[in-house]
């Protein structure tokens, strides 16, 4: 699957490449599936660290639960100027 490089600037969010490397305590939009008690109004969550198998899945925490995710379901949150 290709990952499109453009930035979103009306919603001020960027997808992640792959080179891209999170640093700890950097905020995350949850884009994947629903379950259950997602909080649909406050997708947002803060960057843990990576899984120790590689970079394809990530922990987070998500109003005070520890969750791993993949990659893929999350989106880095820019800062907007």
């Amino acid at each position: 699957m290709l990952i499109n490089l453009a930035y979103c600037f009306t919603l001020k969010l960027k997808l992640m490449a792959k080179h891209t490397t999170l640093k700890r305590g950097q905020l995350l939009k949850y884009i994947g599936k629903r379950w259950r008690n997602l909080n649909i109004s406050y997708p947002f969550m803060k960057f843990l660290g990576y899984d120790g198998n590689g970079f394809a899945d990530v922990w987070v925490e998500y109003q005070g639960r520890l969750m791993l995710l993949a990659l893929k379901e999350v989106e880095l949150v820019s800062v907007a100027a």
